[in-house]
């Protein structure tokens, strides 16, 4: 039901409902869409603590099996049973414009001086086929180390990503290792 529909019967005055104007399938209909519009949360913890090798100058998508003992469901949406699968965001079942803020618990391992790291999201359809990538931080290192930070990512589910998923991935311009250990996703 668009906005205009759901502003069209919000004008329709109830007590002219003997003219068949209000029915039983509308009232439905808007509390259908108000609850769609409801938003929640989940944050999904790695179980595995180990992390990975990244080669340099290679795109690679991080792992997190979303099986933490702090990952929590209990806020989802109503519409949701969950928001993560497969090492990535899952976006099945996520209404057409929907709009998602990411947060990454990341750990860097740096292994070389003067080492440039940058991050993206690659959005893919529901075939799993990668429809666009977004490059949304880039980080230049001095010196070797290991470092723990978050990174924020705001999207919305767009036509061409509908029940499709999200991949987060990093490249290094020199041999790194990371740990993808949470993600926090809120649906306002």
């Amino acid at each position: 039901m668009t906005s205009s529909a759901l502003k069209t019967l919000q004008d329709t005055p109830l007590n002219d409902n003997n003219s068949g104007q209000i029915t039983p399938e509308d009232l439905r209909a808007v509390l259908t869409e108000l609850i769609k519009k409801s938003g929640g949360w989940a944050d999904y913890n790695n179980s595995n603590l180990t992390a990975q090798n990244i080669s340099s100058g290679v795109w690679t998508a991080l792992t997190n099996n979303g099986l933490g003992i702090y990952t929590n469901e209990t806020y989802l949406p109503y519409y949701s049973n969950s928001l993560f699968g497969n090492n990535e965001i899952d976006l099945n079942g996520l209404p057409l414009g929907t709009v998602l803020t990411i947060r990454f618990e990341l750990t860097l391992g740096i292994l070389s001086n003067n080492t440039d790291v940058l991050f993206r999201i690659n959005a893919k359809d529901s075939d799993g086929v990668s429809v666009y990538t977004s490059l949304f931080d880039y980080r230049a290192f001095k010196s070797t180390g290991t470092l723990t930070g978050v990174n924020f990512y705001e999207m919305y589910v767009g036509a061409n990503i509908l029940n499709g998923s999200i991949a987060l991935e990093v490249y290094s311009d020199h041999n790194i290792t990371s740990l993808w250990s949470g993600a926090f996703i809120t649906i306002p």
